[in-house]
């Protein structure tokens, strides 16, 4: 029976997960297939909603393909940095990392497809080459080539991520005749770094501020600051004397 071939110009993309291997070990069968299974509908939830599509299910790793790149920044950013796939608790010692890295081109790409016309597996030799891009990516990276910078870095959020330029010392084995791939770009996410307020402290801070605003009158009575017609510099003060004195004594 003769395979059905189409073309189409797009973003390829190879997701996988990182250190699937020794995590693996600790599981069973049926625990390992879930967590796949879990993986795939992870990144299923998000190609669905940006017009992307899975092509090809291989263990730890995805194949996804779609036609606008502006979408597809849209993904990176969901994967690795606004919308992280959660870890999966097996028990109180065992927690499965779902850490995962990226590697991308553009450019026309061959498809098997069957009867519907639904792309099911890859048939070009520049896809299989895509995978070797996985040795410049560490958990966290997006690895793409100049194609695929070209449509994609006026969409990247550099608010968001970190981006540098791999030179690339000889051409990896697929992209030997081919233009356009002596560089290699990398984004990772940048992290910011929050800290949650106890309720006690949250509600000792509200005290502070509130009594930075208090203005000592004879008889010791206090009345409260007009909010327009108060010294900032002297509110200030108050404010800092007060923060100092609940680090230095919070029991007061």
């Amino acid at each position: 029976m003769s395979e059905n071939i189409t073309s189409t110009t797009g973003v390829f993309v190879l997701i996988d997960l990182v250190d699937s291997t020794p995590q693996a070990k600790k599981l069973k069968t049926s625990q390992l297939s879930d967590v796949y299974e879990y993986f795939y509908s992870e990144i299923q939830k998000r190609v669905s909603l940006y017009d992307f599509e899975i092509i090809k299910k291989m263990g730890d790793a995805v194949i996804i393909f779609g036609t606008s790149p502006e979408n597809f920044v849209k993904i990176v950013s969901e994967l690795l940095s606004d919308n992280l796939i959660e870890d999966i608790k097996f028990s109180e010692t065992f927690t499965f990392k779902i850490n995962i890295r990226i590697v991308a081109d553009y450019g026309l790409f061959h498809f098997i497809v069957d009867k519907h016309d639904k792309k099911n597996d890859y048939a070009d030799s520049k896809a299989t080459a895509i995978h070797r891009l996985e040795k410049y990516a560490n958990s966290g990276h997006f690895i793409f080539t100049e194609y695929l910078n070209d449509y994609i870095s006026k969409h990247i959020d550099e608010a968001k991520f970190n981006k540098d330029t791999l030179r690339i010392e000889k051409r990896l084995k697929g992209f030997e005749y081919t233009g356009k791939y002596d560089f290699l770009y990398r984004i990772s996410a940048r992290r910011k770094i929050t800290r949650k307020l106890s309720e006690k402290f949250g509600k000792r801070l509200d005290y502070i501020k509130l009594k930075s605003k208090e203005i000592p009158v004879f008889g010791g009575k206090r009345r409260f600051r007009h909010p327009g017609a108060f010294d900032k510099a002297n509110e200030v003060r108050r404010l800092n004397a007060a923060w100092y004195k609940y680090m230095l004594f919070p029991e007061l």
